[in-house]
């Protein structure tokens, strides 16, 4: 109770990396290696899998559930640029640096070549100190209004999603009675005969739940390829 009352999100995306999972823990998901931090910050110490990951803390936190009787891990997520130079969140072709003087160019960074070999393949510095770091991330909260206290209401209830820095909406219901997808009340009727994202349900005399998943592109970026559940 006090993890979850301090704790009900965490970061999953931001300029470091991902921290969703990692291919040695979800080895059957392609994009189990999407910007992945290798090290700990600051310096070429190999980072440690175990514990550094949020599908797999998920997954501990059912397992105490179900053992134990609590679950400290029953989390929602969100993402953010972390960045030290009172900016928002950018997207890669429009970066505007995380520390300014070390990675303000994209040859610093070494995300752009710094010449070409005699072959004509691209150089980039060997000297990039910040060669793993991205663009990402950004925050998603489904909030009744755009005032501060419906936001952190939001946040609170966990009804919040993170993106690697594209502006990709998505939403989520779980449910026993949920609409038919052409309903013109979707949404309405979701949270009536079910939960949003970051909710609790709980279980029908074993019948399995049915889910709506809801995503739309962001304009400037590239198109939806599929929406992926993961089952722990």
């Amino acid at each position: 109770d006090l993890r979850m009352r301090n704790e009900p999100l965490i970061e999953i995306s931001q300029v470091k990396g991902t921290s969703e999972t990692h291919p040695a823990l979800s080895p059957d998901d392609e994009w189990a290696d999407f910007e992945i931090m290798p090290y700990l910050v600051a310096t070429d110490i190999p980072g440690e899998v175990n514990g550094s990951y949020a599908r797999e803390a998920w997954l501990n936190g059912l397992n105490m559930a179900e053992n134990q009787g609590f679950d400290p891990f029953a989390f929602g997520v969100v993402a953010a640029s972390d960045s030290h130079n009172a900016s928002s969140g950018g997207y890669e072709d429009d970066y505007w640096s995380k520390f300014g003087m070390l990675d303000a160019e994209g040859t610093m960074r070494g995300s752009v070549p710094v010449s070409t070999s005699e072959d004509g393949s691209p150089v980039y510095s060997e000297d990039a100190p910040l060669v793993t770091f991205g663009a990402s991330g950004l925050a998603g909260v489904w909030a009744e209004s755009n005032t501060r206290e419906a936001i952190y209401e939001s946040m609170r209830r966990k009804e919040t999603f993170g993106t690697s820095g594209t502006r990709i909406k998505v939403r989520f219901f779980a449910g026993h009675d949920l609409p038919s997808l052409d309903s013109e009340g979707l949404v309405r009727e979701s949270y009536a005969g079910g939960v949003p994202m970051g909710g609790r349900l709980f279980a029908r005399d074993g019948k399995a739940p049915d889910f709506i998943v809801w995503a739309s592109r962001d304009a400037h970026s590239a198109p939806l390829q599929r929406a992926q559940v993961i089952k722990g």
